[in-house]
């Protein structure tokens, strides 16, 4: 094989690479709630404390936050990245995402359908977040969006990865 098929072949297998590649989310995060904004008047809501991801052919959450009464809350979740609709039990009903890229391929989007029910009412409570990390891969932002009979909320949660 001559220099320059070589270098052809090498080109093309980088490029491949850098167009296909995707962020990595493996990890235990910790929120950081100084650089996060929570929402406005909000302590943070249902944010979690600590996320344990394991990002291979499926993306596992799970998801440790604290509860008004100062309890310890732990959700898991299995997301496909198929862009096929999943579901999993969520605390008061059943959650139903999809999880996509962007088309740079560098922020991971979870959009979800959580169907409730409190005290006998049905509602549904719709949210996206967009996942991405710095270049070094040691922060995780989250941009959270949701939609819920009380209102709309935005939170920007910031976690750091653990050593």
């Amino acid at each position: 094989m001559n220099n320059t098929l070589k270098a052809i072949l090498v080109f093309t297998v980088a490029l491949t690479v850098s167009v296909f590649a995707q962020p990595n989310f493996t990890g235990t995060w910790t929120l950081d709630k100084d650089k996060s904004d929570l929402g406005e008047g909000r302590r943070g809501g249902m944010a979690a404390t600590t996320l344990t991801v394991d990002h291979g052919a499926k993306l596992e959450i799970e998801r440790v936050s604290t509860g008004r009464d100062g309890e310890e809350r732990k959700m898991t979740e299995t997301l496909t990245l198929d862009g096929k609709k999943c579901t999993n039990v969520w605390f008061r009903g059943d959650k139903e995402s999809t999880v996509t890229f962007s088309s740079d391929k560098n922020t991971l989007i979870i959009t979800s359908i959580i169907a409730m029910n409190f005290n006998g009412n049905d509602f549904e409570l719709n949210s996206e977040e967009k996942w991405s990390l710095d270049k070094d891969g040691k922060v995780l932002t989250i941009e959270a969006k949701s939609t819920t009979p009380r209102g709309d909320r935005e939170q920007t949660l910031v976690y750091n990865k653990a050593e």
